[in-house]
């Protein structure tokens, strides 16, 4: 209590000062209990603010005017942080000076896009989604990918996170917004992601859905926190987490099931033909397993006589035969993708288990994608790759075979500088 209430001295009450009320404002001025100037057909706080004017009392209030403004809403302030990227391009979608910053729709309200999300979106257009997928693949769908986004919020925050990411490895740091945005935008994006899957995917969403899964997979890939090949599976303690990655490419192809690009209205039908010829494997009666160390094979137990039912190393490895004479390029980049359509749920397994034979496959694999240096693919596969290898030789040095594909497999490679086998 203060002094002045506990002498019970009465002070004079603030009078309102007196103005004069507007009765015939918009009605958009009037829910935000602003001053209207009463411009017609558009008053100037409306135009201002790209929303529709409208003085009919019957009229939606707060409409963007602008397409898509079922998913945006207008929301008066400023926005809390402004970069400065000189690379960064102005979307065409989005007003070139946006005087507010707008509301995503989240599953917890509403967040706010500041100039710093829409700085993001900027980025992923030019710069980011050039580096996802086959390489003239890419640069078509820049435009394509930020036009669903602003109509699928769940995309959306998928986007946003995997430009953060991107940010993130080049150096462009902000401390621990960067952070708490790669969090909010990733959880935001799979939470809604995953109660459209239950709760049925509407014909106008499916596109966006694969975009969205081709991202999340790309996301789980290039999330990885290891500092060193030791700190990296297989070497360090086993977690419930290892391989995460994998399990969200496998989801990748329930999404495509459910999506179809194959439908003739989908903006990716055009370049299914091309991208299925790229990923589309041999079978492995088929494959020229010639083009594979025979140490491997052996490793492997393939023979003439196996059969994918009978060994779980079969379609793997003749699915790496059918990379040894493709360079791996961003226009060839789908040959390796398509490695992950033949890692059935018997091979995961064996990799979780640390099997010799399944984890030299991998570190086959890892071994040619490294040769692209892709900012989200790079750092596993060296790591990993390498890790992979300190684990073969620190702990089955008693098997020959194993140590001279190691040896083979670092030397061709180049991922290490030093090798820890020499002289062991």
């Amino acid at each position: 209590m203060t002094l002045v209430a506990e002498r019970g001295i009465k002070t004079p009450r603030k009078l309102r000062r007196t103005h004069t009320k507007s009765r015939q404002g918009c009605g958009n001025c009037k829910l935000r209990k602003v001053k209207c100037d009463e411009d017609k057909p558009e008053c100037q706080r409306c135009r201002a603010y790209n929303v529709i004017c409208t003085y009919n009392t019957t009229d939606p209030l707060l409409q963007a005017s602008y397409d898509g403004a079922h998913e945006v809403e207008v929301l008066l302030g400023s926005p809390d942080f402004r970069p400065d990227y000189d690379n960064a391009t102005r979307l065409n979608v989005i007003p070139a000076n946006p005087p507010f910053p707008t509301l995503l729709n989240c599953n917890q309200g509403s967040h706010v896009l500041d100039m710093w999300n829409l700085s993001l979106l900027d980025r992923f257009k030019e710069r980011t989604s050039t580096t996802i997928g086959m390489g003239q693949y890419a640069r078509h769908f820049q435009d394509v990918y930020t036009s669903l986004a602003l109509t699928h919020p769940f995309l959306l925050h998928i986007m946003l996170t995997l430009t953060i990411m991107h940010d993130r490895y080049l150096g462009v740091d902000i401390g621990s917004k960067q952070s708490r945005a790669i969090a909010f935008h990733w959880s935001q994006g799979a939470s809604m992601l995953n109660d459209k899957l239950t709760h049925g995917v509407q014909a106008s969403e499916k596109d966006a859905l694969w975009a969205s899964a081709v991202f999340l997979a790309t996301l789980a890939f290039a999330s990885f926190d290891a500092t060193s090949p030791e700190d990296a599976w297989p070497m360090r303690p086993s977690s419930p987490t290892d391989l995460d990655w994998l399990k969200l490419i496998e989801g990748k192809k329930e999404i495509w099931k459910i999506a179809d690009p194959h439908r003739a209205d989908s903006i990716f039908y055009p370049h299914i033909p091309k991208f299925q010829t790229l990923t589309q494997f041999l079978s492995a009666s088929d494959a020229d397993l010639s083009t594979l160390p025979p140490d491997l094979l052996t490793v492997c137990s393939i023979t003439a006589a196996c059969t994918s039912s009978t060994n779980p190393y079969l379609i793997p490895t003749a699915t790496l035969s059918q990379m040894a004479r493709v360079e791996c390029t961003p226009e060839t980049f789908g040959v390796y993708i398509g490695f992950f359509t033949s890692v059935d749920p018997g091979f995961k397994l064996l990799l979780a288990r640390k099997d010799v034979a399944a984890l030299l496959v991998l570190a086959h694999w890892y071994a040619k994608v490294c040769r692209l240096k892709q900012w989200w693919l790079w750092r596993r596969a060296s790591f990993e790759c390498r890790a992979i290898c300190i684990y073969l030789c620190r702990f089955h040095t008693s098997r020959p075979l194993v140590r001279r594909l190691v040896q083979n497999l670092e030397l061709e490679s180049d991922l290490f500088v030093s090798r820890p086998w020499v002289g062991s």
